[in-house]
Parts: structure tokens; sequence; C-alpha cells
């Protein structure tokens, strides 16, 4: 992206947090531009639709995808009318508006407003980050635990003292959780993203977790 965009021109770059490192989790470029927000964490992830909105931050352009479809393909690009329209006449696209995944995008946002689940989410999101900081306690390997709602990430480290990354052990843990029937998702370099479906409850969460904690005490060894 930096070789296409001027660093004048940004105002933020920001990374996925959950899979990088603390280090480098964030860039802040000195531009004096209005704020522009690639929202990679949606309404999966808080007690809102976008997580942007729990530091009252007004964004020019908003985009989504992924959930939002629910495994439909589609994603979309929402800007302030500011900002929209000075690019006139740039939103043909070969799919754009397809009906299909307009309708399932619609479907979608129907069910997660009529059940409630950006609130299942903040509520379950919470027992499940107090769970993972419980095993934080247990084993030295876990660095960091990081996010909020049902988006959290897990980063292993080879001790506490350097915080150096293990990646193998992060991918051990990862294999030894498919194993006991557990699929979860590595990110980055060293981290274990959590982000199931927001209609988790706290016994999916005590399951889940009964299998990571077997499998970090096996993938130390």
């Amino acid at each position: 992206m930096m070789a296409h965009v001027a660093p004048r021109m940004l105002a933020r770059f920001q990374r996925c947090p959950m899979e990088s490192n603390r280090i480098e989790r964030t860039m802040i470029l000195p531009a004096p531009r209005a704020r522009v927000w690639k929202a990679l964490s949606d309404y999966r992830e808080f007690d809102k639709w976008f997580g942007i909105e729990n530091w009252n931050v007004e964004p020019d352009i908003i985009t989504s995808a992924k959930g939002l479809g629910n495994g439909v393909p589609i994603g979309i690009t929402v800007a302030t009318p500011e900002v929209a329209d000075k690019f006139p006449g740039l939103t043909f696209s070969t799919f754009g508006g397809n009906p299909v995944s307009c309708a399932a995008a619609l479907a979608v946002l129907k069910v997660i407003e009529d059940n409630d689940l950006k609130k299942n989410s903040a509520v379950v999101g919470g027992y499940f980050r107090e769970k993972l900081e419980g095993l934080k306690e247990k084993y030295p390997v876990i660095g960091d635990v990081r996010g909020m709602g049902l988006m959290i990430g897990v980063e292993f480290v080879a001790d506490r003292v350097g915080n150096k990354a293990a990646p193998e052990l992060r991918d051990r843990v990862e294999i030894a959780c498919f194993e006991r029937g557990l699929i979860i998702l590595g990110a980055g370099a060293n981290t274990i993203r959590w982000s199931p479906p927001l209609i988790l409850s706290k016994e999916n969460v005590d399951v889940a977790l009964e299998i990571f904690d077997a499998a970090i005490s096996a993938s130390r060894a």
C-alpha cells in the first residue's frame, strides 16, 4: 500500500491487532488528513455495529465484508458525502449490486438485530476473555491476550522476560487442538485468533478452552 500512497496522504494505517506483535500492531503517520478506517473488526466482535464506535470516532470511510454475507461474497464501502462526492462515477463493478449477495447481507443483519447477537458477543466475549486470562496465568508461554467481544488474540512467546515470539509452539498448539476436535486459526507469526460465530454460548467456550488447555499442556513438551 505504501508503494502507491504517499505518507502525507494517510492519517493512520491500522494492522489487524490480533495477528501482529504488540510493537508492530499500529503505525501512526503524521498527516493532516481526514480519518479513514478499514473496518476489519465489525459487528462480529463488539456490542456495536463497528468496533471503531468504542472510541467515539466518526470515520470518513468504512469498509466491511466477510461476515456481512455469512459466507456469501459481498463487500461494502460507505463514505461521507464530502468524501464520496470527490469520486463520481467510480462505483461501477462487474459484480456490483449483486441481488443474491445483497439479499444475504440483509438477512444477516436482520438475524443479528432480531436475536441481539451484538450483545451476546459482548457478554460471551467477556466471559471468553476472562477464561483466557486465566490460562495466561497458568502458562508463561502465553505472552498476551488481547481483543474485544468475540475476536480475541492469544500470543505465544518463549517466555515473558524477553517476549520472544514462539511460532513453532503456536503451530503445535494449533495442530494439537485439531487432533482433539477443535479447529482454531493462527494469525501472524505467533498468535491464535479466536473469531467464533456470534451465536457462541458460554458452554461452547468451556468446551473449547478445555481442549485448548490440554493442547497447550501437550505442546510444551
